[in-house]
C-alpha cells in the first residue's frame, strides 16, 4: 500500500486501514491509516517518530473524487496529494474526499450508479434455503428470490446520495409506474439488480 520513491518521500499509493512501519534517512517513521474506507471517504493518518524530522508524503488522489477537505498545505502532482514539511514526534494529516453520485453504463449499454469507490445495488429480497450438509454446521445455502419485479433507468433519475445509501427513481417493468428505491453498496447484498436497461 506504501511505496518509496526517494530517500525522503513516502508514497500511500493504495488507501485503506493499515500501519506503515519503515526508515527514513537512519530514523523509524510509523504512519497508522485510520479509514472506514471505502464506506467512508475520511481518513486521519497518524504519524509517530522519534524526533522531528522534514520528509514528503505522497496520498493518491482517487480519481473518483470531486474534491478534497483538509486543514493541511499540500500541492497536486500528477494525482497525489503532496504534503511536505517537518513532522512532528506525534503529528497527522486529516483529509475527506468528497464524491458525487455518478451514472455510468456497461458493456451492455445499461446504466449503473457508483459514489466514491463503491458499485451501488437494489437488494432482492431471498429466503435462504439449505443444500448438501457436509458436516454439522458446514452446508450449502441457495438463495431464491421472493419476488421477480426487476426495474428499469429513466432519464432523470434523481439519483441522491444520503447515509449510506442512493435514493433513485427507477421504472418498474411490471408495472411500468415509476418509484422510488434504496440502493446500498452491492457487497452488502445477496442477491441483487446492479444495472438497468433504458
Amino acid at each position: 500500500m506504501w511505496l518509496k520513491e526517494n530517500k525522503t518521500t513516502l508514497v500511500a499509493s493504495l488507501l485503506g486501514p493499515n500501519t506503515l512501519r519503515t526508515s527514513l534517512l537512519n530514523r523509524q517513521v510509523s504512519i497508522q491509516e485510520i479509514t472506514d474506507y471505502p464506506y467512508k471517504h475520511q481518513f486521519i493518518f497518524k504519524i509517530s517518530l522519534d524526533k522531528p524530522l522534514a520528509f514528503k508524503i505522497k496520498i493518491r488522489k482517487p480519481n473518483w473524487a470531486s474534491g478534497i477537505q483538509t486543514s493541511e498545505k499540500y500541492h497536486l502532482e500528477n494525482d497525489f496529494m503532496v504534503f511536505e514539511r517537518t513532522f512532528q514526534t506525534r503529528d497527522e494529516i486529516k483529509i475527506n474526499f468528497t464524491a458525487e453520485v455518478k451514472i455510468l453504463t456497461d458493456a451492455n449499454n445499461e446504466k449503473y450508479f457508483s459514489y466514491g469507490a463503491l458499485i451501488f445495488a437494489k437488494p432482492i429480497t431471498a429466503i435462504a434455503e439449505k443444500g448438501r450438509v457436509y458436516e454439522k454446521d458446514f452446508e450449502d445455502l441457495f438463495y431464491r428470490p421472493m419476488d421477480s419485479v426487476r426495474y428499469g433507468f429513466i432519464t432523470n433519475p434523481n439519483a441522491k446520495y444520503l447515509e449510506g445509501k442512493i435514493s433513485v427513481n427507477l421504472q418498474n417493468l411490471s408495472t411500468g409506474a415509476i418509484e422510488n428505491q434504496e440502493l446500498i453498496p452491492f457487497g452488502k447484498t445477496i442477491l441483487r439488480q446492479v444495472s438497468f436497461k433504458k
